[in-house]
């Protein structure tokens, strides 16, 4: 890969950019990375609590006050509870660093959605960095392809585990 290919993999110039827990640890180093790879605008500092819905419905309105889309939402915003908390039963972890991520990638869709709309070829996308006791979570979403549940069922566009002789 050349050095130019691989500026351009990380680079997000022009984007609108918004990552929850920015402000320590690896948020903040998200936050300063996006603003080193030339991310829109500044850095702008909202306290947001993802476990309220009505605190994240005041950081949408912050953001759409000064934007009309957003390119990119990484939800980083989490806590680490320790082994012994979540097995005693204590939930806090799982609000905000499971529950925390849907309500906040929720909020913003309309926002996510816009970026199709204002620009060509580009559509929001989000980042969940996620961590639990033991746990990783991989998200994946390919987008639209061709397959039985996006068209005619035919050969061209089947998946099938052939079943037969050994």
């Amino acid at each position: 890969m050349t050095h130019e290919a691989a500026f351009s993999l990380f680079d997000v110039e022009g984007w609108v950019c918004v990552a929850t827990g920015g402000g320590t640890g690896i948020g903040l180093m998200i936050a300063q990375a996006l603003a080193n790879n030339e991310a829109k605008g500044k850095h702008i500092p909202v306290t947001c609590d993802v476990t309220l819905k009505d605190s994240i419905k005041q950081l949408v309105q912050v953001i759409n006050k000064q934007e009309d889309h957003i390119d990119l939402l990484v939800n980083n915003a989490g806590i680490s509870e320790g082994k012994s908390d979540i097995e005693k039963g204590d939930q806090s972890a799982k609000w905000t660093n499971v529950i925390g991520c849907f309500f906040t990638t929720t909020a913003f869709l309309p926002l996510l959605k816009a970026t199709s709309l204002s620009k060509s070829q580009h559509t929001g996308s989000v980042i969940n960095i996620t961590s639990a006791v033991l746990v990783r979570l991989n998200h994946i979403a390919p987008g639209i392809f061709p397959s039985e549940m996006t068209s005619r069922f035919d050969e061209l566009n089947g998946s099938q585990i052939p079943v037969g002789e050994d």
